[in-house]
């Protein structure tokens, strides 16, 4: 018997081990949350003294590296903030739109559409509140009298709009039932 109670021993053994580790592995996980927990609130706390104390000169003593280096951020992130805005207000300006009206592409920084004369703040209202299907292009002669876009000879519907094209076809009439 002595070997089986060796092999059971060292079974024991194992799940002993096993369950410290997933205990280990458990607390050392609640003191890494416990950590991030903390650091965070010591940032929240920097962050407000910072800022109470930037510019009492009392304060600052002894600390004035870290006060112009965080200052220097400040001024830093300001300026990159005012490139990305720059860079965002080109975009717009580089921005083109359908007119609703006639389908002309229309830049932004026009103040009128060149092929109708509709207002650009028109056209940009009109292009944010719906999706504006392509007009048909000049001389097309089939178009959809709804929207304006281009639509097939033999279309029964608008692909754009839906709305009903061809002439519209005569009701079928309701299958008889036999009288019983």
């Amino acid at each position: 018997m002595g070997f089986l109670d060796d092999l059971s021993d060292s079974f024991s053994d194992a799940k002993a081990a096993v369950g410290r580790s997933t205990s280990t592995m458990k607390l050392n996980s609640q003191l890494n949350e416990i950590k991030r927990r903390r650091e965070g609130l010591v940032t929240q706390l920097g962050a407000s003294l910072y800022d109470v104390t930037k510019d009492d000169p009392k304060l600052r003593a002894g600390r004035e590296a870290l006060y112009d280096g965080i200052a220097q951020c400040d001024i830093e992130r300001s300026q990159i903030s005012a490139q990305i805005a720059q860079i965002e207000a080109q975009a717009q300006q580089m921005a083109t739109y359908t007119c609703p009206r006639c389908g002309t592409k229309v830049p932004a920084s026009n103040q009128f559409c060149a092929g109708c004369g509709l207002p650009v703040a028109d056209v940009i209202a009109a292009s944010t509140t719906m999706a504006v299907p392509q007009a048909a292009p000049a001389g097309t002669a089939h178009a959809c009298p709804s929207c304006g876009a281009p639509v097939e000879s033999g279309d029964t519907f608008c692909m754009s709009c839906g709305t009903r094209l061809g002439p519209a076809s005569a009701p079928q009439a309701a299958p008889t039932q036999p009288a019983s």
